[in-house]
């Protein structure tokens, strides 16, 4: 979607959090340890094994926000992770089409071009010919799709691109700027819901605003 009053390249270059009205609720106060996990990884098989069969959940385990963004975007964000169901995906609904499925780690987006086909992830990827993968991510990733053992292999790129950050002066794709935004703009939803008001980015970052935060810092001794 282009916002009224921009241009398409302006409307992706204003893509800031401006402000965030969130709720935070706990949904399910006692959790009860499910009979088996499906997790290919050694550490969380073990991790659930010592888990007790019933716990008092001290945590909030839900959340419901919206964002609006500095291109007048509006990102609506729901995360549960208490009672019952499942459903996992990401929409952007925009003026062209609709891009389902995209930012999971090994997953696929789809594209729906407005009177057009549905264009898959594979024909996405084949479409951007020109496209290029630097060379240790083409070597994990030789089609230029996620395949087998992601999680390692992207933690493999994200230690490799730290390392070369270092010894060569490099700028890194994520800087501890854009990471602050990030986290802020998740925080911005606690600091939302504990205040029972929208809050500005510029509120979170400068700490202006901080019960939800204070109390991590306190049990930290920060």
């Amino acid at each position: 979607m282009t916002p009224q009053g921009f241009t398409h390249a302006e409307a992706l270059t204003k893509s800031d959090t401006v402000e965030v009205h969130g709720h935070v609720p706990l949904a399910t106060p006692v959790r009860t340890k499910p009979g088996s996990v499906n997790n290919p990884y050694e550490f969380y098989r073990r991790r659930f094994a010592d888990m007790e069969v019933e716990v008092q959940a001290t945590a909030a385990d839900s959340s419901m926000a919206t964002f609006r963004m500095e291109s007048g975007a509006m990102v609506s964000w729901v995360v549960g992770l208490g009672g019952h169901g499942h459903y996992d995906g990401e929409v952007i609904l925009g003026e062209l089409g609709v891009i389902k499925g995209f930012g999971t780690r090994g997953g696929r987006a789809l594209l729906q071009p407005a009177g057009q086909q549905d264009q898959t992830h594979e024909q996405l990827v084949a479409a951007a010919g020109d496209f290029e993968l630097e060379p240790l991510a083409a070597y994990f990733f030789p089609e230029g799709i996620a395949n087998d053992d992601v999680d390692w292999k992207l933690l493999a790129l994200e230690y490799y691109e730290f390392g070369e950050a270092i010894l060569h002066d490099r700028q890194i794709e994520v800087d501890g700027s854009e990471g602050l935004k990030d986290v802020a703009a998740l925080y911005a939803i606690f600091e939302s819901s504990r205040l029972g008001r929208t809050v500005s980015m510029a509120e979170v970052e400068r700490a202006s605003v901080y019960d939800y935060q204070a109390e991590i810092d306190a049990e930290l001794d920060l």
